[in-house]
This record gives structure tokens, C-alpha cells and sequence, in this order.
């Protein structure tokens, strides 16, 4: 079962595995799409499987959003981050 959970503004937080994650990819998403002016996950869900699917939401413009589905394989298998 997913878990939904909006990303908390301001410094200091706590920020989900996700989002961590997604920085690392923008320039690969950028590769498929175009160049981003915005960045921001905004909304994500972790789903754990055989690994972690995670759900973001990302704030791109001021008006627009891209969802993005990524999956973390387990630890053990020692795989990056797939989009």
C-alpha cells in the first residue's frame, strides 16, 4: 500500500529518501524532456515491493508539473536508482 505524503517547506527538514534521489536525476530527465527552469517535488508515495517505487510529484514551472515513477532496488543489489 502506497503512502502519500506532501514534502514539508522550509530549512531543516527532514527530507524524504525520494526526494534525495530525484536531484541526482534531474539531468537524465532533462535528457528525455527539455530543460527544467524548476525543480521541486512537491508531493511523493513510497510503495515498498521488492526494493521501494517511489511516486513524486515535481513542480517544474510556476504552473506545471511532471509525475516521475523511480524505483530503488534493494541494498544488496547494489543498482542505482531507475526512473
Amino acid at each position: 500500500r502506497a503512502r502519500e505524503r506532501r514534502c514539508p517547506q522550509g530549512q531543516g527538514r527532514d527530507v524524504p529518501v525520494g526526494e534525495k534521489h530525484l536531484e541526482s536525476k534531474r539531468s537524465q530527465l532533462e535528457e528525455k524532456e527539455k530543460k527544467f527552469p524548476m525543480f521541486k517535488a512537491v508531493e511523493f508515495k513510497s510503495q515498498v515491493v521488492a526494493g521501494m517505487v517511489f511516486f513524486i510529484k515535481v513542480q517544474v514551472d510556476e504552473d506545471n508539473f511532471v509525475h516521475i515513477r523511480a524505483f530503488e532496488s534493494l541494498p544488496h543489489e547494489k543498482k542505482p536508482l531507475a526512473l
